[in-house]
C-alpha cells in the first residue's frame, strides 16, 4: 500500500512536468511530428521514471553532497503522509483504503465510459454502408454527423458535402489512418482512465488530439489544397464531438487550427528547446531519489519488521548483585522476558507508525515490584530509529518501598546490547567522573548497627565557620551520616536527624542555617532553607531560575533547590555551554 501511494504521487508529478514542458516550450512550434512523439513517448516514460532510484550512483559519486542537488526536495510518502486508521464499533476505517477505493471507482467509471463509446461506435458501424477508397474503409451514414475516422475507417454523410469537399475530407482522414493516429487517441483515453484524478492528464489528452489535427491539416495543405477553401470547409462542418475515441474532422479549436495553418514555419534552432528535457528529467530523478541519502530535508520510512531493542540488568538496589529469574512484562505488547543468572535481559518491541508508548513491570519474589512507563518517538522515522532503537535500561529492586531505581541509556556501537558492555556500563553510572553518570539514582544505604549510646541520644554535630565536613571527619549518631565527596559544606550549626545524607550524590534537605556551600564540580541535588551559597570558580555552567547566571556573581542568599547535570546531559540540554556540566539553581 505504501509503495502504491508513493508511485501514484510520483506518476502524477511526472505527467504534470510533461504537460508543463510541452505547454511552455513546444506547443507554439510547427514541429508537429516531433511534438507527437514527445507527447506519446514521454507519457509512456512517466510510468517507469518513478521506479528509477539513482541514490546508489549519486551517493558513490558524491553528487548528493552538492549544494544545488540538496535544494531539490525529496518527494516521499511516509509517516508524514500516512492517514489515520480509526476504529468504530470494532471496524477499522483506514484512510489509505478509502482513497484506494475512490481511485478504483473512478477508474471503473472511466473504463465503463470508454466501453460505452466502443459499443456506440459498433452500433453505428452496423448501420453504415461500406465503400473502398485507396486502402481506406469508407462508411457512408445517412445521419447528421461530422466526418470522423477511427483506425482504418472513415465515416461520412455524402449528402451533406459537395464532391470537392468530400475529396478534402477524405485526404484529411487518410492522414489520420495512414499515420495510425488512433493509437495516440486510445493511449490518451487510457491515460485518463488510469489518472482520472489528475487535471493535467486531461490537458495532455487535449494536446495530443489537437496536435494530431495540426499534423493532418499541415499534410493536406502540403498536397496542394487551397488554404482558404480548406479553412472555410472547417467552419462549415463545425459541430460537437460525438465520439471521443475517433479523430473528428473539425475537432479542436478552429481558431487555433487556423492560426497554426497561417503560422510561419519554426526554424531548426528552435529545436534547442528540447535540450531543457535533460535538466527537467534530472530534477525529476533527484526528487524521486531515496531519502536514505541523509539530506536534512528527507524522511525515511523504516520497514515494519524492525524492532526496538531494550537490554539491561536487574540488580539488588543495595548491593548491585544480579537478580536471576526477575520478570519484565510489557503489557502493551504482551511480551514477558526473564533475566538469566547474570541478571541480564533483552526485550524486543515491535512498533507501528506512531509514537511508541509502553510500560515495563519488573518483579522478583522477595522484592518490591517496579513499574516503568516509557513514551518514545515514532520509530518509523529513520533518525529516531538510528538514535534510539537500541537502548539500555537498568533496574534496581529493593526489599522496601522507595528503594528501587531505574536508569535509561542509549546503546553505543554496533554491539551495544551485549552483556559485557551492559555490565561494564552499570559501574559507570555510579561514577561521578564518568560521562555515563546518572545523578538521579538514589541507592539506599546498607543497614548498620548504631552504637548503643548514640541510639539512645542523637548526637549533635557542629562545625566552626570555614571548616569542612567529610566522611573521615564526621559520623553522627542517630542514623545520620555526613559525607562530602561531591561538595564541601561549612556550617555554623548542623544537627543529626536533620536529614543530611551526602554520599556520591549530595542530598541536603531542610538544613537551617547552612552557610558557605562551595561546589568542587561534583554532582549536587540539594534543597536548602535560608542558606548562603558560595559558587567559587566553577567551570560548570550555572543556571539560576532558568536563565544563565551573569558573570561576577559568586554568592547567593535565600532558599534554593540545586541540581547538577553531567557533561553529557548538560551538552544535550544547553549545547556547548553545558559541555563541562551544569549547576541548576531554583529559588524556593
Amino acid at each position: 500500500m505504501e509503495f502504491l501511494t508513493v508511485y501514484i504521487i510520483k506518476l502524477s508529478v511526472s505527467l504534470t512536468v510533461v504537460f508543463l514542458f510541452y505547454w511552455c516550450l513546444l506547443r507554439r512550434l510547427t514541429f508537429y511530428i516531433l511534438n507527437r512523439w514527445y507527447l506519446l513517448g514521454y507519457t509512456v516514460l512517466c510510468f517507469f521514471i518513478p521506479l528509477i532510484n539513482i541514490t546508489p550512483v549519486a551517493e558513490s559519486s558524491g553528487l548528493l553532497q552538492q549544494g544545488l542537488v540538496q535544494w531539490v526536495p525529496v518527494l516521499h510518502s511516509s509517516g508524514n503522509t500516512a492517514t489515520d486508521a480509526r476504529a468504530v464499533d470494532g471496524h477499522v476505517f483506514d484512510g489509505k483504503i478509502i482513497v484506494t477505493i475512490i481511485l478504483a471507482a473512478g477508474m471503473l467509471f472511466m473504463l465503463a465510459r470508454a466501453v460505452i463509446q466502443l459499443l456506440s461506435f459498433k452500433k453505428l458501424l452496423q448501420k453504415a454502408v461500406p465503400l473502398q477508397h485507396d486502402g481506406l474503409h469508407i462508411y457512408t451514414i445517412n445521419s447528421n454527423i461530422i466526418p470522423f475516422s477511427f483506425g482504418n475507417a472513415v465515416f461520412i454523410n455524402p449528402g451533406l458535402h459537395t464532391a470537392a469537399e468530400l475529396q478534402e475530407i477524405i485526404q484529411h482522414e487518410l492522414v489520420h489512418a495512414k499515420q495510425r493516429h488512433s493509437i495516440d487517441i486510445i493511449w490518451a483515453e487510457l491515460l485518463c482512465v488510469l489518472n482520472w484524478y489528475n487535471p493535467f492528464v486531461w490537458l495532455i489528452k487535449k494536446c495530443i488530439r489537437q496536435n494530431l489535427e495540426f499534423i493532418a491539416d499541415n499534410t493536406v495543405l502540403q498536397n496542394g489544397i487551397d488554404k482558404k477553401a480548406y479553412q472555410y470547409l472547417l467552419l462549415k462542418v463545425a459541430g460537437n464531438n460525438q465520439y471521443s475515441l475517433a479523430n473528428q474532422f473539425n475537432f479542436s479549436s478552429l481558431k487555433k487550427r487556423i492560426a497554426m495553418m497561417n503560422k510561419t514555419k519554426s526554424t531548426k534552432t528552435q529545436l534547442l528547446r528540447l535540450l531543457f528535457l535533460l535538466p527537467a528529467t534530472a530534477v525529476l530523478l533527484l526528487a524521486f531519489r531515496s531519502a536514505r541519502s541523509g539530506a536534512a530535508n528527507t524522511v525515511t520510512v523504516v520497514t515494519a519488521e524492525k524492532k526496538v531493542s531494550v537490554a539491561g540488568l536487574v540488580v539488588d538496589s543495595r548491593t548491585l548483585a544480579p537478580l536471576e529469574g526477575a520478570t519484565i512484562f510489557c503489557k502493551e505488547k504482551n511480551i514477558t522476558v526473564t533475566t538469566d543468572a547474570r541478571g541480564y535481559y533483552l526485550l524486543q518491541l515491535p512498533f507501528e507508525n506512531e509514537e511508541l508508548r509502553f510500560t515495563m513491570l519488573v518483579t522478583k519474589e522477595g522484592y518490591e515490584p517496579w513499574l516503568q512507563t516509557e513514551h518514545w518517538g515514532n520509530f518509523y522515522l529513520e533518525g529516531i530509529y538510528k538514535a534510539y532503537s537500541k537502548s539500555i535500561e537498568y533496574f534496581g529492586l529493593g526489599k522496601k518501598k522507595d528503594e528501587g531505581f531505574s536508569s535509561l541509556h542509549t546503546a553505543k556501537g554496533a554491539e551495544g546490547l551485549v552483556y559485557q558492555q551492559v555490565a561494564e556500563r552499570l559501574k559507570k553510572i555510579f561514577d561521578s567522573n564518568s560521562p555515563d553518570f546518572d545523578g538521579t539514582i538514589k541507592r539506599p544505604k546498607a543497614a548498620t548497627t548504631p552504637a548503643p549510646a548514640a541510639a539512645a541520644t542523637p548526637t549533635a554535630v557542629t562545625a566552626a565557620a570555614g571548616s569542612s565536613l567529610s566522611t573521615d571527619a564526621v559520623s553522627a549518631g542517630g542514623g545520620s551520616s555526613i559525607a562530602t565527596d561531591a561538595v564541601n559544606i561549612t556550617a555554623t550549626g548542623i544537627s543529626s536527624g536533620s536529614g543530611l545524607t551526602t554520599a556520591g550524590q549530595t542530598n541536603v534537605a531542610t538544613v537551617a542555617p547552612v552557610n558557605g556551600l562551595s561546589s568542587t564540580g561534583g554532582p549536587v541535588n540539594i534543597a536548602l532553607d535560608k542558606a548562603d551559597i558560595t559558587l567559587g570558580d566553577l567551570k560548570r555552567l550555572v543556571i539560576l531560575d532558568g536563565k544563565e547566571l551573569p558573570a561576577g556573581i559568586k554568592t547567593l542568599n535565600g532558599s534554593f533547590k540545586l541540581n547538577t547535570l553531567s557533561s553529557e546531559e548538560g551538552k544535550k540540554k544547553y549545547g556547548d555551554k553545558g559541555k563541562n556540566g551544569v549547576v541548576e539553581i531554583t529559588t524556593q
